[in-house]
Formats: structure tokens, sequence, C-alpha cells
């Protein structure tokens, strides 16, 4: 695993890393991704600190920061320790991904000239659907969370924006599979649009 930090404004910690897991190069980009690393893997601890950095953790002590003394000077070792529960990796598998690319096609009909609203609750009640279809693949989905990926993958899939809108790793689906009339609108049931 590589780990960088750097400076900056009011957050002195920026972390970009990237790891290897079952033979697999992972990229962790996002704070939602670190976040889910370090609750998988552990904590981060930084053997020297400069003292913006140190003031910042001396501040707040979160779930992936802690401190082995609240009264330390610059230089002192953070802990690295594990979580006491271990969560599971929220990724979005190519099993799954295969589950929005069967349907896709039908999903599209089904909100093909609809109203913003009528497309919101159509893909609501599809996602249920799919979750009740896919219990083996999505029993640890919500409805929610199923309802945003499908959102997501039509956008994803018709090429909506560009490529650095998404995920890394879900960037070869950009544009793969157009929509009926060749439009690029955004999918008005899509959430957390910004968030990636």
């Amino acid at each position: 695993m590589t780990i960088r930090c750097s400076e900056f404004n009011d957050f002195p910690v920026s972390i970009e890393m990237n790891y290897v897991e079952n033979l697999n190069l992972l990229f962790c980009e996002t704070q939602e991704e670190i976040s889910s690393f370090l609750d998988k893997f552990g904590y981060l601890g930084f053997e020297k600190m400069s003292n913006t950095i140190f003031d910042y953790i001396n501040r707040s002590e979160s779930n992936h920061y802690s401190k082995n003394n609240k009264q330390g000077t610059e230089g002192d070792l953070l802990d690295t320790q594990k979580p006491n529960k271990r969560k599971e990796n929220n990724r979005w598998t190519a099993e799954q991904n295969s589950i929005f690319l069967d349907v896709i096609d039908d999903y599209r009909s089904k909100i093909h000239n609809k109203s913003k609203n009528e497309i919101k609750k159509i893909t609501q009640d599809y996602a249920f659907k799919l979750k009740k279809q896919y219990e083996h693949l999505l029993n640890k989905r919500n409805q929610y969370s199923i309802a945003k990926r499908l959102a997501y993958f039509d956008e994803l899939l018709a090429g909506v924006g560009t490529p650095d809108d998404y995920l890394i790793k879900d960037k070869a689906y950009f544009g793969i599979k157009n929509r009926y009339d060749n439009s690029t609108k955004e999918n008005p049931a899509r959430i957390g649009r910004n968030k990636k």
C-alpha cells in the first residue's frame, strides 16, 4: 500500500492511496473509498507530523485518526490499530453490475418520455423488483441503493457527461450502451451526482 499526505488549508491531511487485494490493484480516491478501506483494514498512523497536522489531530480525534497522547508534541507516534469490528466491502461487484447491464434496456423503455416525478417513482419500483428478483446477489443492498445505482448506470452507459464524472473502476462502462434516442440527458432519479 502507498499513502501520500500533504498539507492544505483547513484539512491538512490529504490522502491518496492504492493497495493490492487478491492480486487486484485498487485505487482509493474519494473520502468514501478511503473511509471504507480504513474501516476494513485499520487506522492510519503518522510517525512524523508537522505542527499543522498535529494541531489538526489534537482538535479532532476521529475513528480513523487516533493519538496515543493528547498532550504530545510534534513527532509523536499516532496509534495504528485495527478497528473493533470489520465492515464488509461496500463495492459493487462485476456480477452485481451485470444485472444493470442486463436490465438497462427494459428500464429505459419504462422511463422513456416520462416526467421527472414519474421517472423517480419508476426507478424506485424497478429497484424493488430487482431486489426481489436478484435476492441472492443483492441481499445486502437496500432498495434505495439499488435505485441509486440503476440511475447512475443509466447515465454511465449512455455516456452522460465525461468519464471523469464517474469512479475509475466504472469508466470502462462509459458510453457502451446508448439510449434509444442516443440522448445524453441526466437521469432525474440519480442521487448524489457530484459525490460520484
